[in-house]
């Protein structure tokens, strides 16, 4: 624990609940997970304030700035932060990852799913539920989290990437062990 703060984040007012929505909205937006809207998970969203199941447009995420300034962001695995009334391959997307201010978004949608072989998206793009015998969720999430900076890398080599607390740092390709 004491190399992972060193040589990586520092969160020294974060807010946690036992929930992963309302967990996820407070680390997107540095904000109580009430002030981003996200009380409870969003299935359980009510109109009232705090609890809408929706970041406010004036609570912006932190991606959102990191885009703005030029940075590239990726959302990679389980998205449990849309309205489950939005979450279907039609849209709306203003609540999807892509509309919080990420770049890519490569996972799934919902809590409530198949976490082994889920129905996943590529940003908006619906690639259904994996079929081979062989596969496994944490390895492909794995290797997309691998593979998306790489590409990235490779098409614009000068946009930087959020490397935590240096913002200057650049992204150091992965050799994954052979």
């Amino acid at each position: 624990m004491d190399e992972l703060a060193r040589e990586g984040e520092l969160y020294t007012r974060f807010h946690t609940t036992a929930l992963c929505s309302p967990t996820r909205a407070a680390l997107l937006t540095g904000r109580n997970h009430n002030v981003a809207g996200t009380g409870v998970i969003t299935e359980l969203a009510t109109g009232y304030d705090g609890y809408t199941g929706i970041i406010p447009k004036d609570t912006a995420t932190v991606s959102e700035i990191l885009r703005q300034n030029g940075y590239a962001t990726a959302w990679i695995g389980k998205n449990h932060n849309t309205p489950i009334y939005e979450t279907s391959a039609v849209g709306p997307y203003d609540h999807w990852p892509n509309g919080l201010g990420l770049d890519y978004f490569y996972g799934f949608m919902a809590g409530d799913t198949n976490q082994i072989r889920p129905f996943l998206f590529e940003n908006q793009t619906p690639l259904g539920t994996p079929t081979a015998p062989d596969y496994y969720l944490s390895v492909d999430l794995a290797d997309q989290t691998i593979d998306w900076p790489r590409s990235l890398e490779a098409i614009e080599p000068d946009k930087p990437l959020y490397r935590g607390t240096d913002s200057r740092q650049r992204f150091a390709p992965v050799t994954p062990p052979v």
